[in-house]
């Protein structure tokens, strides 16, 4: 098998709410529970989140990219 190959064809490791906010502290457990809440689907749309039964599980480099693009942003 072709190494470049493999990297090629893996897969982000999604991660629980909670091991999200564990791993970066600067994004605390309610404040992601409430970004899901109000911004599920275009979280779902954008890939940042998808669910594994009732789990919500975060795809770390699609949060960042959607964080930095500004879709964090509250509207006023």
């Amino acid at each position: 098998m072709n190494h470049e190959e493999s990297e090629q064809t893996t897969t982000p490791s999604l991660q629980s709410v909670n091991a999200f906010s564990q791993k970066y502290p600067e994004f605390p457990k309610g404040g992601l529970r409430w970004f899901i809440f109000n911004k599920r689907e275009e979280l779902i749309e954008a890939q940042v989140i998808c669910y594994w039964g009732r789990r919500v599980l975060i795809n770390p480099p699609n949060f960042f990219r959607y964080v930095m693009e500004g879709g964090a942003q509250t509207k006023k």
